[in-house]
């Protein structure tokens, strides 16, 4: 890993050999690995977040959101083009997920 610290959490890409890492002291750092040869795609540094969510099917969106002792903002980014295509803030939410269709979630 790129930052010292806890590993908060493991997400693999629904279609592809690729996973994402949320990892390191806060702020934290987020990479996305390819499998088998673990060669890291992307790295996301200082972005406070401990959850990570692929969307399913093929939408090519992650969710990076910090729960918990964080203030509830998540991130969604295009994997595709690397870049966050949107941030808001779910205050107190307890669940997150993404709906079957990979583009809207609940």
């Amino acid at each position: 890993m790129s930052k010292s610290g806890p590993v908060y959490d493991v997400q693999w890409q629904p279609t592809a050999e690729r996973f994402c890492v949320v990892h390191g002291y806060m702020p934290s750092n987020a990479t996305i690995f390819r499998s088998p040869k673990l060669d890291a795609v992307f790295h996301y540094e200082g972005i406070s977040k401990n959850t990570c969510l692929y969307s399913p099917g093929n939408s090519g969106l992650l969710a990076l959101a910090g729960f918990g002792n964080l203030q509830g903002k998540v991130a969604i980014y295009q994997l595709d083009k690397k870049e966050m295509i949107t941030e808001f803030e779910a205050a107190n939410c307890t669940q997150f997920d993404w709906a079957a269709d990979g583009q809207h979630f609940v």
